[in-house]
């Protein structure tokens, strides 16, 4: 009597695609179980729980290996070491956060141009569009659109 599930199976409960499980399996994030005489390899029910714990931490912003270290921490009961890789990541998230405003603040003073700017800008305005809107590119040329903050987004 085969228990355990299928690749197949495991990889429908826990929402994931079977190429997933053979990547994750190359980089050591999950066990490959032993081919039996069938041909058939059975997965625990425990290993629906590893991949959605990967696949939770990817989108909590972890990358694969922080998640292979996470794993490695976790099975060595090492607390003091998965502490800081949590608060390495929450600086790196935290920065990002910083980053993102900024961007958000320049993106949202873009908001209030005209519509003839607006086509001005978009690059797949026509030649007699251009020609219309002539004079706003010479405005333009004169206006600094915060200059430093988009210097800023640009050095990051």
């Amino acid at each position: 009597m085969v228990t355990g599930l299928s690749i197949g199976m495991l990889a429908e409960a826990a929402g994931v695609n079977v190429e997933t499980i053979h990547d994750y399996q190359r980089r050591g994030l999950l066990d490959e179980p032993p081919k039996p005489f069938s041909g058939y390899r059975c997965y625990l029910p425990e290993q629906v729980k590893r991949l959605r714990f990967i696949k939770r931490a990817q989108a909590l912003g972890f990358t694969l290996d922080e998640v292979g270290a996470l794993l490695t921490l976790d099975a060595a009961c090492t607390c003091s070491e998965t502490r800081a890789l949590a608060v390495r990541k929450l600086a790196l998230i935290e920065q990002k956060m910083v980053d993102l405003a900024a961007m958000r603040q320049v993106l949202g003073g873009l908001e209030g141009l005209t519509e003839r700017w607006a086509l001005f800008c978009c690059p797949g305005f026509t030649a007699e569009r251009s020609q219309s809107i002539g004079f706003v590119h010479t405005w333009a040329m004169r206006m600094p659109i915060q200059a430093q903050s988009l210097e800023r987004v640009g050095a990051q």
